[in-house]
């Protein structure tokens, strides 16, 4: 029997367990290339050296550019589907 406060498998909350902020992308993929970015920039000697606390310039600007990727590549693939769809 599982009560109504009871979290069940299939309603576990996304939360960090330090803060009680829940994880609000909808989208995985562009946290998943977030979360890249994050890592090359901590891991690649050359990009630490550039953005060694993540608030500088180099990296907003490669999250800027994958993000404006993920853009174009949306509108690239709805255009395509309608496109198909229609015909």
């Amino acid at each position: 029997m599982v009560l109504a406060d009871e979290p069940t498998n299939q309603q576990a909350p996304l939360t960090n367990p330090f803060t009680n902020e829940r994880r609000q992308c909808k989208n995985p993929s562009i946290s998943t290339s977030s979360w890249g970015i994050v890592q090359a920039f901590e891991k690649v000697p050359i990009l630490k050296a550039m953005a060694p606390t993540h608030t500088e310039p180099p990296f907003k600007l490669t999250q800027l550019i994958v993000l404006a990727l993920f853009i174009v590549f949306a509108i690239a693939a709805a255009t395509r589907f309608r496109n198909e769809a229609a015909a």
